[in-house]
Formats: C-alpha cells, sequence, structure tokens
C-alpha cells in the first residue's frame, strides 16, 4: 500500500512538472493578483496549488474506493483554498463534497462566501450559495438573496431571474428542485457530482409522479 502511495505521489509531481513546463500559465484557474503565502511561495504558488488538487483528488477518489475515510478532507481543502482562492474548480468541487457528502452544507456555504470575497467579480459563489440555501438548508429567503447577488455579475447565467421568481412564488415545490439538480448534473465537471444530481432527479421526479405533478409550468 504505501509503495503504491509513493508511485501515485511521484507521478502526480511529475505530471504537475511537465503541465507547468508545457504552458505559459495555468489554464485551470484564473490567478488573483494577490494571494496569501505569495511571499512564503515565491512564485511557485500554481505548482503548489496543482499538487495539493491532485492530491486531494487521489485521498477523494481513495475514498470512493473504500480505502480510506474523508477525516482530512476539509483541512486538505482548506490548505488549498489558501495557497489559491481563485482555484475556482478545486474550490467548487471542495464545497461540494462538503455539503453532499460530509453532509455540512452549512460549512460549504462558509467556505462559498470567503470565496465570495476573494472572488467578487466570480458570479458562480452566490450563484451556488442559492443552491445550497435552497436545496439543502430550506432557506428560501437566503436563496433568492444569493440569486440576485450572482445575477449582479456579468456572465452570470440568466437562469437565476427563472429560479428567483419560482421560488418566491412557489417555495418548496419539488419542480423547482428538480430543474436545480437537473442543471447541475447538466454542468458538472466531476462524474461524482454529476451522478448525485442526477439521483435527486430520479427522486424527484418519483415524488411528482405520486403527486401528479410534471413540469415547472403544472399549477
Amino acid at each position: 500500500m504505501k509503495r503504491r502511495v509513493r508511485i501515485l505521489l511521484l507521478t502526480s509531481i511529475a505530471l504537475i512538472a511537465v503541465a507547468q513546463l508545457s504552458r505559459p500559465g495555468p489554464v485551470i484557474r484564473h490567478q488573483a493578483s494577490h494571494r496569501p503565502y505569495e511571499s512564503l511561495l515565491m512564485g511557485s504558488e500554481a505548482l503548489v496549488a496543482d499538487y495539493l488538487w491532485f492530491d486531494l483528488l487521489q485521498y477523494y477518489g481513495a475514498y470512493r474506493l473504500g480505502e480510506n475515510d474523508l477525516s482530512e478532507f476539509i483541512p486538505r481543502a482548506e490548505r488549498l483554498m489558501r495557497v489559491d482562492p481563485a482555484f475556482h474548480r478545486a474550490n467548487i468541487f471542495a464545497t461540494v463534497v462538503r455539503a453532499q457528502t460530509l453532509e455540512d452544507p452549512a460549512g460549504a456555504i462558509t467556505w462559498l462566501r470567503r470565496s465570495e470575497r476573494s472572488n467578487p467579480g466570480n458570479w458562480i459563489y452566490p450563484y451556488e450559495q442559492g443552491f445550497f440555501h435552497y436545496l439543502m438548508l430550506e432557506d428560501y429567503q437566503a436563496a433568492v438573496a444569493d440569486f440576485r447577488r450572482a445575477g449582479r455579475i456579468e456572465g452570470a447565467p440568466p437562469a437565476w431571474r427563472h429560479f428567483v421568481a419560482r421560488i418566491t412564488e412557489l417555495g418548496g415545490d419539488p419542480r423547482i428542485a428538480r430543474t436545480m439538480w437537473m442543471q447541475i448534473a447538466e454542468s458538472a465537471e466531476h462524474p461524482e457530482i454529476r451522478e448525485s444530481a442526477l439521483r435527486n432527479v430520479e427522486r424527484l421526479e418519483a415524488i411528482l409522479l405520486r403527486q401528479g405533478k410534471t413540469g415547472l409550468t403544472d399549477s
């Protein structure tokens, strides 16, 4: 087992080095102008962040294979976020795992709020908070505020208006939740997130079938 871990670690380091040498700059993040630890890392933040990202994915992958638990997931993700607060793909992945797998949506929202403060021009963080507030915490007022805040940022998907209108009108109607989960499935970059979202779509469709409801326009 230890030998396998060492091989995975060396492979990750090699992949990171090749990726850094073969491109002029990171393509999997949007770099912030000032990031924590910049003076300490002396310009190597991107390399360190890439290593921590691969390490986090391997750790989560080992959990999915039944080789470990997720007791270290939060500190590992925290470490990555401190090194590169603008690593959006990693930030969103970590918050979804914390909200769904670790069943800690409140903690995930804490991360999203911090990321929003660090990246005020990125709509994804208030947008994701809207999903968590609505789907997991059933805090409809907070969800509406989140989507409206995201909508004020350039590039936000126009669906935020639809969500605000329907949440305001129907509150906890499962048809809205089904639409939200479907959007998560369609936009998910990670198979685990997509599969989880689709399971929720199926669950809600079964509820709607029992209730005799179909689309969002039904009464």
